[in-house]
């Protein structure tokens, strides 16, 4: 895969955007839809980032537009100000470096991250958007990786298990699914719920659990 194409959670009928990663050139684009009439689309650029580093996986908050959240081969999750108005990133990095397979956004300003397994660690982050947020210097930009330090995330789950995919459900955005691998105890679709006592429900699957 070269490209990856999303559409704005936030688009209306009116009011319709997206968004294309270049996974070749390391570069990701906004696009504005000026006219959308059978199989004629006509777009405008209007924001783009160059230099991204290597990432596997992407998602666009439906809390606000202007974030995108990136899961880079090194771990760590980032936050880039897609819409121009800012080009710094806010870093959500790990203790034990291996690849970040997955991100998603929750309605509710919650990013999880879902990383490659490692032995006495976890594996799926949830942190909280808002917090971070409220403390970001948007004047300073330090550049990918720049000035991290570890800040605990508000829940680690999954010990030991590589987790491929993860999904928040739009209705319950307290909930996700992810899909899990687990060595020798095979493969998962598992689903939390973050505000109660069991966090987890499983579902042993045949076939692989894609990211």
């Amino acid at each position: 895969m070269q490209a990856a194409i999303r559409w704005s959670p936030h688009s209306t009928a009116y009011h319709q955007r997206f968004l294309v990663l270049n996974l070749v050139d390391h570069n990701i684009r906004l696009y504005d839809v000026e006219e959308s009439r059978g199989k004629v689309l006509k777009y405008k650029e209007i924001a783009c980032h160059t230099n991204l580093p290597p990432c596997r996986a992407y998602d666009w908050s439906p809390a606000e537009e202007a974030l995108v959240a990136f899961g880079l081969s090194s771990g760590e999750a980032t936050l880039l100000r897609i819409d121009n108005v800012s080009h710094g990133t806010i870093s959500f990095p790990v203790k034990s470096q291996r690849a970040c397979n997955s991100v998603a956004f929750s309605k509710l300003g919650l990013l999880a991250t879902g990383l490659e397994k490692v032995r006495n660690d976890f594996c799926l982050n949830i942190w909280d958007v808002n917090q971070r947020l409220s403390t970001w210097d948007r004047r300073k930009n330090i550049g990918w990786g720049g000035g991290i330090k570890y800040v605990e995330p508000v829940r680690r789950l999954a010990s030991s298990e590589s987790i491929g995919s993860i999904k928040f459900f739009p209705d319950q955005p307290n909930v996700l699914v992810t899909g899990v691998a687990s060595g020798a105890a095979g493969k998962y679709v598992r689903v939390y719920d973050l505000r109660g006592e069991i966090l987890g429900y499983s579902h042993q699957t045949s076939s692989g659990i894609g990211h």
